[in-house]
């Protein structure tokens, strides 16, 4: 519609945390013309931290990509459409690739920041958002979000979003380790999970070092 200045994008199972919610998201664009997108923190759900996999997320990567400090940067590849609002004028010149199989949030950041562009994180634009992973689950999505970067390899942006794989990577061997141990599952999947989960890391590492 016209008039209309900033596109928001919020999950259908992700809750905000208060009613400021969107005017807190909104705010870091309104402040700054070259702030370009911003997303907001996400909570786990606390049902979902019982699991194994979630409460070790929880421990580990969710304080990584939503700390609690705002900030914002034109050189660091993360970003999450879950709870997000987008700058209408550059939605409409740089849309998602919906072609990638995964991340295409980081990819849209990845092309912000080329094109002189910044993205904001604001932690006080909170919402309730996770998945009841199982560990078959989670090592599925952890295999797209591999295929995805490999696709993302080229550029000079990209160390954070190398070092966030880096840091899911090793939770996903830790937790399959930590499964097998707790509840004696995976059996003979286990050892065949983690020579992929390898693969995948080596040959993204060989993109990486071509670039």
């Amino acid at each position: 519609s016209p008039g209309v200045e900033y596109a928001v994008l919020l999950s259908a199972h992700a809750v905000p945390c208060h009613q400021n919610w969107l005017a807190a998201l909104l705010a870091p664009m309104e402040n700054n013309p070259q702030i370009m997108g911003v997303y907001g923190k996400q909570i786990p759900h606390p049902e979902h931290v019982r699991g194994p996999i979630m409460r070790n997320l929880g421990q580990d990567i969710y304080p990584w990509c939503y700390g609690e400090n705002a900030y914002q940067t034109n050189d660091k590849i993360f970003f999450s459409n879950v709870n997000a609002a987008i700058r209408r004028s550059w939605w409409e010149k740089i849309p998602f690739d919906e072609s990638l199989p995964f991340c295409e949030d980081w990819a849209w950041c990845k092309r912000i920041q080329q094109n002189n562009g910044s993205i904001a994180y604001e932690p006080s634009a909170a919402v309730i958002h996770s998945h009841l992973e199982t560990v078959y689950s989670y090592f599925k999505r952890f295999k797209k979000h591999a295929r995805a970067e490999r696709l993302l390899s080229v550029g000079k942006h990209d160390r954070s979003g190398r070092m966030l794989l880096k840091d899911i990577y090793d939770g996903v061997k830790t937790y399959l380790r930590q499964c097998r141990k707790e509840r004696k599952i995976l059996g003979r999947h286990f050892d065949r999970w983690i020579t992929r989960l390898d693969e995948d890391m080596a040959r993204v590492a060989t993109i990486k070092s071509k670039a």
